[in-house]
């Protein structure tokens, strides 16, 4: 017999309680270090709730060691502690 695994909606009941982060390329060229033209992606923080961005940020893209061409590496953003 197979376990069976309960699926719960998660809501927030108040705004900023319950939020989502999400990172899409863009198709803009922006000036990153040292005046290079780079690539950029938007990262957003959604609010669940009220469905506000709350922080909107517009950062270089990193490219790690890997294919030519391919994306490898890590994000510009970090981690907020």
């Amino acid at each position: 017999m197979q376990a069976v695994h309960a699926v719960q909606a998660v809501v927030g009941f108040k705004p900023g309680e319950l939020t989502q982060v999400d990172t899409t390329p863009l198709w803009i060229k922006v000036l990153g270090e040292g005046g290079k033209v780079v690539s950029a992606e938007l990262t957003t923080l959604i609010d669940v709730l009220c469905h506000s961005l709350p922080v909107l940020m517009i950062v270089p893209v990193v490219i790690g060691d890997g294919p030519v061409g391919q994306r490898s590496g890590g994000r510009a953003t970090r981690a907020f502690h």
